[in-house]
């Protein structure tokens, strides 16, 4: 594939590479008897309970709030299906002119098959039963109160009845504050109160800025934009929102099918961004494009732009590139086939740079791309995401995550935040058990990373993953990784371990029990080689080193995990100090 990390342009060469994402200081523990993650809080993803779905069996779920109860019934799915549900305090989905009363968000998905599509609808209805407080609302907004779904596609809040055929009436229980509707899809789901405001126009002010777009691209409404004037005393992040779970910073722009913010697949966290078609019945000629403009300063000396791309399509020859791969060219003219492309432009839309991705998969994996930006210090640029579908034969789309684009003054050391003492760098991928931030242990500072489960007795099963891209230096004569970890476990049995695993760990189960393990992967998620593939229960910090020499010119991931079989005898490992050195 042109322009990946493995072939990068000539005039962006790789660099030192770290994944900046923002995410929580504090995790919860496991329920003990159930399994469900009870309450996973932070400034980003919201709390959420997880469970697993079997054919033939009621399954009762209560968000982390006691605001929603879900019933799923025996013929709720078809498969076995992981679900989580969320308790949301703000819609994900643009609020429009209604009130907002709570909500949820419920997600369901094929257990250990990244590459299945969600699960979005159920076999049968399924009974909402949401308590809502009636603080702040008039005796008039009460008796409008009513459940409505968020459509990704319409971009538009329906009535949540509308996800049956043939629907039901939703009751509207005030003398207990509930209200109570069968519904036929997952997603999420807001209580609204169903009545415009009053509301004042001002006169339109129009902005004088003006730009030329790209062939076929259509403009947005509203654009943010990232500057830094003043000289750089740290290392910064100048993409802002880059995990996609705010409504903010980026500029969506005007098509016939838009880019969209959705649930349905995320790297970590609940959402992604997801630009193209998925549904055939949909297929249309159209660009679905959106970016973010960034000022990169004068007096970096690094920046390295990176992010994720989870692509899928079913047009002909869904491996090979489409069109012209455009070099040098100034825009982006109509290709021949249907496109995914990631671009660097000017604030006028021209190209600056040869595009950074421009192909066409249905590779259904997330993979990492990294490109080195240090010739462009000193400059303005927008940077786009896009998909172009030509209305023939099949359709294609992109989910992107984790975009980052860090800038420093000086050199940086290889693993950033090796000592987990911010929220930054590491991945934490969307997993059954998240691995965490946690203040429990720490080898030094006040933080470690804690990937496991920790209460005894917990039927949690599952990995807890977290990882980072790495680019090992070409110069110097040797290259050692070092970490601390620190393990407890459960498992009557320390020795026999399970079958070392040969691809990613995070799409495959184990047949044996837990274990605990860190992987040197490359960018498609193949293992290179297990710097640690244990089952410990020594509860005390250990060091382990592992000579990545011959990874020396290459981009790489670090992963730690742990996996729990679900037993009730649960495993955990705490990860502090990780470190690569490089010898002159």
């Amino acid at each position: 594939m042109r322009n990946r990390l493995t072939h990068p342009l000539p005039y962006l060469t790789l660099s030192v590479i770290s994944i900046f994402l923002a995410f929580s200081l504090f995790h919860p523990s496991i329920d003990a008897r159930s399994g469900v993650i009870e309450t996973l809080s932070d400034e980003e993803t919201p709390p959420f309970v997880f469970a697993s779905f079997t054919p033939g069996t009621a399954l009762p779920l209560t968000s982390p709030d006691n605001r929603v109860e879900i019933d799923l019934n025996a013929a709720s799915f078809s498969q076995s299906a992981s679900v989580k549900l969320y308790s949301l305090s703000a819609p994900f989905g643009l609020l429009d002119w209604r009130k907002w009363g709570g909500g949820f968000l419920v997600h369901a998905e094929v257990p250990d098959n990244e590459m299945a599509d969600p699960l979005d609808t159920f076999g049968s209805p399924v009974t909402i039963t949401m308590t809502y407080l009636d603080n702040g609302l008039t005796a008039e907004e009460e008796a409008l109160l009513k459940l409505f779904y968020w459509d990704e596609e319409g971009q538009h809040w329906i009535d949540a009845v509308t996800t049956c055929s043939p629907s039901t009436q939703q009751q509207l229980d005030m003398d207990n504050n509930q209200v109570i509707t069968a519904v036929c899809r997952t997603g999420e789901y807001g209580l609204l109160v169903d009545k415009p405001p009053k509301v004042t126009y001002l006169p339109l002010i129009s902005s004088n800025h003006s730009a030329s777009l790209s062939a076929g691209e259509a403009g947005g409404t509203a654009e943010a934009s990232n500057s830094l004037a003043a000289p750089l005393a740290s290392c910064t992040q100048l993409i802002g929102n880059g995990n996609f779970e705010k409504n903010k910073n980026w500029l969506i722009h005007g098509s016939t099918r838009p880019a969209i913010y959705t649930t349905a697949k995320s790297l970590n966290g609940v959402r992604s961004m997801r630009s193209g078609i998925v549904d055939a019945a949909y297929n249309t000629k159209s660009f679905s494009v959106f970016s973010q403009d960034v000022s990169i300063p004068a007096d970096a000396s690094s920046v390295t732009l990176t992010f994720y791309l989870y692509q899928r399509s079913s047009e002909s020859g869904a491996t090979s590139s489409a069109g012209s791969s455009l070099p040098g060219v100034q825009s982006l003219n109509s290709p021949t086939k249907d496109i995914n492309y990631v671009g660097l432009y000017d604030l006028n839309n021209n190209l600056v740079a040869d595009p950074l991705v421009w192909e066409r998969s249905n590779a259904r994996i997330w993979t990492g791309y990294a490109f080195n930006l240090l010739g462009f210090h000193g400059r303005q640029l927008r940077i786009k995401f896009g998909t172009y579908n030509d209305g023939l034969d099949g359709v294609t789309a992109m989910y992107v995550d984790a975009v980052s684009l860090e800038v420093c003054p000086s050199a940086i050391p290889v693993v950033q935040n090796g000592g987990f003492e911010n929220t930054t760098a590491w991945v934490r991928l969307n997993t059954p058990i998240p691995a965490g931030y946690s203040t429990a242990r720490a080898h030094s500072g006040k933080y470690s990373m804690l990937a496991g489960v920790t209460q005894n007795g917990s039927a949690a099963k599952g990995y807890s993953i977290f990882e980072q891209m790495v680019s090992i230096p070409s110069t110097g004569s040797s290259a050692t990784l070092q970490f601390y970890w620190w393990a407890q476990s459960g498992e009557s049995n320390l020795n026999s371990l399970p079958a070392q695993l040969s691809t990613d760990s995070f799409l495959l189960t184990t047949n044996a029990n837990d274990v605990q393990y860190m992987a040197v992967m490359d960018l498609n998620h193949n293992i290179l080689a297990y710097p640690l593939w244990r089952r410990s229960n020594n509860r005390t910090w250990e060091t382990a080193s592992f000579d990545l020499t011959s990874f020396k010119g290459k981009t790489i991931i670090l992963r730690f995990g742990v996996y729990n079989d679900g037993d009730g005898d649960v495993t955990a490992m705490y990860v502090d100090d990780v470190s690569i050195t490089i010898s002159p």
